[in-house]
Order: C-alpha cells, then structure tokens, then sequence
C-alpha cells in the first residue's frame, strides 16, 4: 500500500491517496483482524498490522509488475 500511497501524494492526487488508504485497511486489516483474533485471541490482534502489511506489499507488487508489463518497462 505504501508504494500507491507515495505515488499519490507525490502526484499531489489527495483524494485517491486516502481512497487508497481506506481500501487497505478495509480489504486486509478487518478481515485478518477477525481472522486472527478467532485463531490466536489476543495475540492474533497484536499480529494483524504484520499480517495486513505483508499481503498489501504482494498485492501493490502484483499490480506494479502488471502495470510494468502493460507500460512496456
């Protein structure tokens, strides 16, 4: 997320930085969140940022190498 994030507010693009930001924390935060307070209780909510950031950094590389490939980098 922290890549979109950067892009945005470089491209002075404000509005879409925060509609990036409330995305990612919707897409992966609640869900682990939920998903890991059930599997490890109160540890599980302490891991959950760990766990939000990992797939958000898989996912922002998919999305930049999808774009790479479409751009011709």
């Amino acid at each position: 997320m922290v890549p979109l994030l950067a892009y945005n507010y470089a491209a002075k693009n404000f509005k879409r930085m925060n509609e990036v930001f409330a995305f990612g924390r919707i897409v992966f935060n609640i869900p682990i969140l939920l998903l890991l307070h059930v599997l490890f209780g109160v540890m599980g909510i302490v891991r959950t940022q760990f766990g939000a950031d990992t797939l958000t950094v898989i996912v922002s590389y998919l999305i930049y190498m999808r774009i790479e490939k479409q751009e011709g980098f």
